[in-house]
């Protein structure tokens, strides 16, 4: 619940998220917005996670103009955090 309630307070409303998913300590989150760089942006500085970095690039062809991407971070582990 953490981790979402950090991704409600950090994305922008023009952006949505279709999957999340959390591997051996990565998060990763895929869906589609006006602007990927801006979604990137504003998932920075976050204490929960770090390095989120764009994977597999962005892609236009998202519904009504939308690009579609996936954003990989690393979450910190909790003693980190």
């Amino acid at each position: 619940a953490v981790i979402l309630n950090a991704l409600a307070e950090r994305l922008p409303a023009n952006v949505y998220i279709d999957r999340l998913g959390i591997q051996d300590g990565q998060l990763q989150l895929s869906g589609q917005g006006t602007s990927t760089a801006s979604a990137l942006a504003y998932l920075q500085a976050n204490p929960l996670w770090e390095t989120p970095s764009l994977s597999g690039g962005s892609m236009g062809g998202g519904s009504y103009g939308r690009e579609r991407f996936t954003i990989s971070m690393r979450l910190k582990p909790q003693g980190a955090r």
